[in-house]
């Protein structure tokens, strides 16, 4: 009977956690009712995080011009690269690799030798964000002849 017993109070236990990432997320941002926008982004993140933690998941490799699109973004002396989400699924991790625009990209890139270019951000689905700033006071890229190939992932 005391066997019997424990192993429902575990089954009780191990069962009032959430059931999927979007369960977790919803109700840890729902619980933390944020007053201001700073608020309300900080609670998002670590909602986010938290959720993260408990339903990881697998990593995907988006497609450009399907999952996202880039923006090459001239603002005077500063280059920028906008990303924007087309997918479901949020984006975490842009990686670039610069290349000869004349000849074509390469395709055995090591991409787990490259800079994450936007380490500690992330762009949710429908929506965009700066991935890169290059400053370029004397406006050579756009005459360099150089390209970035684009590696996006969750």
């Amino acid at each position: 009977m005391k066997k019997l017993t424990s192993l429902i109070l575990l089954f009780l236990i191990s069962s009032c956690g959430y059931d999927s990432y979007e369960e977790c997320f919803y109700k840890e941002i729902k619980d933390g009712s944020p007053k201001t926008d700073k608020a309300a982004i900080i609670n998002e993140r670590a909602a986010d995080s938290f959720c993260r933690s408990k339903f990881p998941k697998p990593e995907r490799v988006f497609a450009e011009g399907v999952d996202f699109e880039v923006n090459f973004i001239r603002d005077g002396d500063i280059i920028s690269w906008e990303v924007i989400n087309y997918s479901d699924l949020t984006i975490r991790e842009v990686k670039t690799f610069p290349y000869n625009c004349n000849e074509k990209p390469p395709t055995d890139i090591n991409w787990n030798e490259r800079r994450n270019e936007f380490a500690g951000g992330y762009i949710q689905s429908g929506r965009r964000g700066k991935v890169l700033n290059v400053n370029d006071p004397e406006q050579k890229f756009e005459t360099s002849g150089r390209c970035l190939k684009f590696y996006v992932s969750n």
